[in-house]
């Protein structure tokens, strides 16, 4: 009977560790998930404000950067979304 309960209580203690070094885990992923959705962002932002280049003069070429901006807002939200998911988790 004694035994049992040792046997017990060591399995109860080893399943809790195994918990906590998985939630760990899941926890470093998550905040290496955010750091990487974070730097995605500011590419996003950066493109989106033409921060790295003016926009063009040629109104061919303002015409293909404004469809591209409707794609990096589309982005920005999502990536926005995904890190509030990330931060209320």
């Amino acid at each position: 009977m004694f035994k049992n309960r040792v046997h017990s209580k060591v399995v109860t203690q080893i399943t809790q560790v195994s918990v906590m070094n998985n939630n760990n885990d899941i926890h470093k992923e998550l905040m290496d998930k955010l750091d990487e959705l974070t730097a995605r962002l500011s590419d996003i932002e950066k493109d989106t404000h033409h921060k790295d280049a003016p926009v063009s003069a040629d109104f061919a070429e303002q015409a293909t950067e404004s469809e591209n901006d409707e794609v990096l807002a589309a982005l920005e939200d999502e990536t926005n979304a995904t890190i509030a998911n990330i931060k209320n988790s």
